[in-house]
């Protein structure tokens, strides 16, 4: 009986390690441009090529507010899209997270940075996110010069 117990525990292990190796991701490349505008802000996109190994439903991003300077980044204008669609901004977060709407995003402005999480439907294959945003007060305009941290 305890040979039995053993060998279904050595089994159960290996089926264990079998599925956990099944999912895995990576970022295969990502850029990041930005344009600054006479107005004092920039425009930014930043594109990310995932590698999917498995199924994934959802991703997300965390962006500081803070940087160089004492004043937080106020950003503004978020659109994320993959290689067929523009996904749609979710007003609110409500039950987001559990229902997870495939093709739609949402974005959290904490005291710190801004949380960005979107949905989408992936199994084994490599998908190219864009997310767009404006950084409504990238410089930092005195007498005799404009900054950018």
């Amino acid at each position: 009986m305890r040979k039995i117990i053993l060998f279904l525990f050595f089994i159960l292990i290996g089926v264990g390690n079998v599925w956990a190796a099944e999912k895995t991701y990576s970022i295969n490349s990502v850029n990041i441009g930005a344009t600054v505008n006479s107005d004092g802000s920039m425009n930014v996109i930043e594109s990310r090529e995932y590698d999917f190994t498995g199924s994934y439903t959802f991703a997300y991003l965390y962006i500081n507010r803070t940087g160089e300077r004492g004043e937080k980044y106020n950003l503004s204008d978020f659109k994320i899209c993959d290689e067929k669609w523009c996904y749609l901004k979710l007003k609110e977060v409500g039950n987001a997270d559990t229902i997870k709407p495939i093709n739609n995003f949402y974005v959290v402005e904490e005291p710190n940075r801004y949380y960005i999480k979107w949905f989408y439907q992936a199994n084994n294959i490599t998908k190219d996110f864009k997310l767009t945003y404006k950084v409504d007060n990238a410089v930092t305009l005195h007498k005799d010069i404009a900054e950018i941290y």
